[in-house]
This record gives C-alpha cells, sequence and structure tokens, in this order.
C-alpha cells in the first residue's frame, strides 16, 4: 500500500520567490530519503506551492516528516511563509503513472 502527503504552502505577499527557492533547494534532501518514492512541488498562483509526496509505506511517511526536510523547514526563517503548511495525508493502493500534472523532483522548476 502507498501512502501519500498532499500540502499546500502560502507565502506572505511578495515572498511566494523565496518561498519556491526553499522547496526547489529541498529537492535533493527529499530525494535522499530512501523511503520517499516521489516528490513533486507545483506552483498554485505567485505566492502558493503545493507538494506531493508518495511513499512506500508508513514508516517511509514518518521518516519524511522527522528528515533533513523537515529540519530545514524547521530552521527556514517562518517570515516568508504566511501560515504553516496544510497538508493531508492518503493511503492507496500503488497509483497509475498517467494523468498527473506535477513536476517530478528530478524537473522541479519553481
Amino acid at each position: 500500500m502507498a501512502v501519500g502527503i498532499l500540502g499546500l504552502l502560502k507565502a506572505r505577499p511578495g515572498r511566494g520567490e523565496e518561498l519556491g527557492k526553499f522547496l526547489a533547494d529541498g529537492r535533493d534532501l527529499a530525494a535522499a530519503e530512501g523511503g520517499t518514492v516521489t516528490w513533486h512541488a507545483f506552483k498554485v498562483d505567485p505566492e502558493t506551492y503545493g507538494v506531493f509526496d508518495t511513499f512506500e509505506d508508513e514508516a517511509g511517511r514518518q521518516a519524511h516528516l522527522n528528515g533533513e526536510l523537515a529540519s530545514a523547514s524547521a530552521r527556514s526563517p517562518r517570515s516568508c511563509w504566511r501560515r504553516s503548511p496544510r497538508s493531508a495525508s492518503s493511503r492507496s493502493s500503488p497509483p497509475n503513472s498517467g494523468g498527473a500534472a506535477l513536476w517530478p523532483r528530478d524537473q522541479l522548476s519553481c
């Protein structure tokens, strides 16, 4: 069973590029996590970004939530974020690859 996270991050006015850079810089951290299957980031509008991650199992999700990217997020200046990230978790059977309009971690462009 695959486990996923969908999160939206809202920047303060005029700080969207800073938030996008944080996500782009975090790409390598997410890629290094053993239990992370996919890590996608996308731009919704100039101040809103999203992330969609999938994991092999709940242990992989927990490792991500407590890993280097989460630590970097906790150390980053929250002054660029309007509010704390909002996220939802899901569990599903492995998804097919059709129809998603997301940027893979190796092609992230914020």
